[in-house]
C-alpha cells in the first residue's frame, strides 16, 4: 500500500493554521505603509523646496547681473541701484530661510527613515513569528499523521501474526 492509501483511513483532518496575532500583524503592516507614505510625502516636499531654492538662486543671479550692468553704465542711477541692492538682499535672506527649511526637512526625512526602519522591524518580527508558528502547526499535524499511520500499520501487522 502506498502512503496515499493510508491517508484515506486517517481520522484526523488537518486544521488550517490561524495566527492568533493576525490583527496585530495587520496593524503593523498598516503602520509600515503609513510610515512609507509619510516618507514619500517628505521626499516630495524636499524636492519642491529644492526647486524653489533653485528658482531663488536663479532670481538672485539675475538681479546681481542686472545690478552689475547698472553699476558699469555711464549713467549711474543711485535710486535704481539702491532698489536692486535692497531687493537682492531680500532675495538672499529668502534663500537663507529656504536653506534652513530644506535642512529641517532633511532632518525630518532622516527621522522618518528611522521610524520606517522600526516599523519594518516590528512587522518582520511578527511575520517571522507567524512563519514559525505555522511551520510548527503543520509539523505537528504531519507527526500526528505519521504516528497514526504507524499505529494502523502496527495493528494490521499484529492482526496478521
Amino acid at each position: 500500500m502506498s502512503n496515499g492509501d493510508f491517508r484515506g483511513n486517517c481520522t484526523r483532518k488537518m486544521k488550517k493554521f490561524k495566527f492568533r496575532m493576525q490583527t496585530i500583524l495587520e496593524i503593523k503592516a498598516k503602520k509600515l505603509e503609513d510610515e512609507q507614505l509619510k516618507l514619500a510625502s517628505l521626499l516630495e516636499m524636499l524636492s519642491s523646496q529644492q526647486k524653489i531654492l533653485e528658482n531663488m538662486n536663479a532670481q538672485s543671479q539675475k538681479i546681481f547681473n542686472e545690478l552689475s550692468v547698472l553699476l558699469q553704465s555711464e549713467n549711474i542711477e543711485v535710486d535704481k541701484i539702491c532698489n536692486y541692492k535692497s531687493f537682492l538682499h531680500n532675495v538672499n535672506l529668502d534663500i537663507a530661510t529656504q536653506k534652513e527649511l530644506i535642512q529641517r526637512t532633511q532632518i525630518n526625512i532622516e527621522e522618518q527613515k528611522i521610524a520606517l526602519g522600526e516599523a519594518y522591524k516590528e512587522l518582520k518580527i511578527l511575520e517571522n513569528l507567524k512563519d514559525k508558528q505555522e511551520k510548527a502547526h503543520y509539523d505537528h499535524f504531519e507527526k500526528m499523521e505519521v504516528k497514526e499511520i504507524d499505529d494502523i500499520t502496527i495493528s494490521r501487522y499484529k492482526a496478521l501474526h
